[in-house]
């Protein structure tokens, strides 16, 4: 049972008394130990994955923060992006203009934007899937068994473009010859309810089992927006996973993933001008929402050869997201200069699919491991946004009194109109763009589209020199193309065409004359060899020292917002990293 008020997060001042109801809790582990009993004295160890192996967190010469199911229920976390200050050098933050959108930084290297165009620098690994985009990245945390988080450039074995880092999310699988579940409800003010629910059911013993999770989130927001006199901020999201784990054999293991998530909820509202001291009072004057659908599949499947593992992990995703937003935060009433209004609506469908091949295993003696792999990526993006702009100058600004309203009467010439008064505040501002009606004008139409195809080889070695000494040495090459398109258009808002006011601070003319040269169309190619050595030497069983070198490398790609073709591509990110590092256990633990 778990209790958390999300209101309460950014003004506890403010909340009343809310009623906390535990309906159910509850979970059947499979095959625990008994504890010895100074287990509260023993070092517990820490199995991560961050070399693409199962080893103790210990002997791992990289930074780790591993969080196992334990730390998880300690948490008690919503999304990812309650993990945020857990784990040295690592900001897990949100951006507001996508659904679940994060900005991770890892040691200052991350993405802080929202287009789809350019790959986060801190990869998303899910069940060995790699998560393409910053949308969706803030996951629900409810069936996760354990989150890795590995500092630095993990671009040889981690995914593609991950130059910051990586964060590895492991959900719980399905367990053979026991049934399971577990179930929570929990409410809070704002009349939010979330219930999540577990069930593991085997099928056939020591080969088919199944696991079923589902959760259902709603809570009304707790932002108020003055000038709609509405709620603004709410939650509606359903998710559930459904994975089928099947060993036919000793030799076999096959984990068969589906997903689906649905989000109804509102964005975030942004508030750049919010009212007096309350950032919780905002005056945006268009309903802001979020529409996301999500479907994926995945299929793990490890197969014990005479030489090694081999491991094929396979990921689709097909992700369509809808965002209308007000930017502005107020409306055309203000005195805001230069722009009085900025609405947009976004809608984006995003595909992608994955495949890669490993091979895990020892090279003639116990004391050399290795890892090497095959790694193909492909995604295609489509996207089209509608803007809704208006302009606003002081009056003075085109030597006009505000008695003027916006108009230069020019004798038997007629009236040289600059703009339309501000509503409110009459003459004394100019606006341009703005419409007659309701203030939804036809939209700036923009629309664009991508198509990235991603190939890699890559190994690595491990050398046990002796007991106490590793080396290892690591090293990526990769390949990735895109094809890009990119154009301006017009069309017409919702609700049918309006007439236009035109004057010269946006002269007469056409989106297609402002934004002369487009449609484009672009195509590039990057590649690179990215390494990573390390060395470490264990002093002690609980202590070890280390160092590492590695690389890094972000593919380039084209900006999805440039609006001269001469600007329309990015040169591609390179890192070098240095670290030394030591890892202790002291006083038992």
């Amino acid at each position: 049972m778990n209790y958390r008020s999300t209101g309460a997060r950014k003004r506890m001042h403010q909340l009343a008394p809310v009623a906390v109801l535990a309906i159910a809790t509850a979970a059947l582990q499979v095959g625990a130990a008994d504890a010895p009993s100074n287990s509260s004295h023993a070092i517990q160890e820490t199995i991560v994955t961050a070399r693409r192996q199962a080893e103790n967190i210990q002997d791992v010469p990289l930074s780790v923060t591993a969080f196992s199911d334990e730390d998880i229920a300690r948490v008690a976390p919503r999304t990812l992006r309650d993990f945020d200050g857990l784990s040295p050098n690592v900001r897990i933050g949100m951006n507001t203009a996508g659904p679940s959108a994060a900005a991770i930084f890892i040691r200052g290297i991350g993405y802080a934007d929202i287009e789809k165009t350019q790959s986060p620098a801190v990869s998303m690994i899910v069940d060995g899937v790699q998560q393409g985009s910053s949308t969706g990245q803030l996951i629900n945390t409810f069936d996760v068994e354990q989150i890795e988080v590995l500092r630095g450039p993990q671009g040889v074995l981690q995914g593609k473009n991950t130059t910051g880092g990586a964060i590895i999310v492991t959900r719980i699988r399905p367990t053979f010859n026991e049934v399971g579940w577990a179930a929570s409800l929990q409410v809070g003010n704002y009349d939010e309810r979330e219930l999540k629910a577990r069930v593991n059911i085997p099928l056939i013993d020591d080969q088919l089992a199944v696991k079923i999770s589902a959760n259902t989130k709603d809570r009304d927001g707790f932002y108020k927006d003055i000038t709609l006199d509405t709620d603004v901020g709410a939650v509606d999201s359903d998710a559930a996973t459904i994975a089928v784990r099947w060993a036919p054999t000793d030799d076999i293991n096959a984990l068969l993933t589906y997903d689906y998530i649905k989000d109804r909820g509102d964005i975030p509202p942004q508030d750049p001008r919010y009212n007096g001291k309350d950032p919780f009072k905002n005056e945006a004057n268009l309903d802001e929402f979020q529409r996301y659908d999500v479907d994926g599949l995945s299929l793990n499947l490890d197969f014990d050869l005479p030489f090694g593992t081999l491991t094929s992990i396979t990921g689709w995703q097909q992700a369509d997201d809808t965002v209308r937003q007000d930017f502005d935060g107020s409306t055309r009433n203000s005195s805001a200069v230069p722009l009085v209004q900025l609405h947009t609506l976004r809608a984006q469908e995003y595909e992608q699919f994955s495949q890669e091949l490993k091979l895990n295993g020892n090279l003639f003696i116990d004391e050399l491991s290795y890892t090497v792999g095959l790694f193909y990526w492909k995604t295609t993006l489509n996207f089209q946004q509608g803007t809704n702009l208006v302009l606003q100058l002081p009056s003075a600004v085109f030597g006009l009194t505000p008695a003027q309203n916006c108009q230069l009467d020019l004798g038997e010439g007629g009236l040289l109109q600059f703009g339309i008064p501000n509503p409110a505040l009459g003459g004394a501002f100019c606006q341009s763009g703005a419409y007659p009606g309701d203030g939804s004008p036809s939209y700036a139409d923009h629309r664009a589209g991508e198509e990235v195809k991603s190939k890699a080889v890559f190994g690595s070695i491990n050398w046990n020199v002796t007991d106490a000494i590793e080396l290892s040495a690591g090293v990526r090459y990769l390949d990735e193309e895109k094809d890009f398109h990119t154009q301006f258009g017009t069309r017409q808002a919702p609700g049918g065409p309006r007439d236009s006011l035109n004057f010269p601070i946006l002269p007469p003319t056409t989106l297609a004359t402002v934004f002369a040269g487009f449609p484009v169309d672009g195509n590039d190619s990057w590649n690179d060899t990215v390494y990573r050595l390390s060395a470490s030497w264990a002093i002690t069983d609980e202590n070890r020292l280390y160092a590492s070198y590695a690389t890094g490398f972000r593919s380039g790609g084209f900006s999805i917002r440039a609006t001269d073709p001469k600007f329309l591509s990015f040169e591609p990110e390179n890192v070098k990293s240095w670290e030394i590092g030591s890892k202790n256990a002291f006083f038992d633990g």
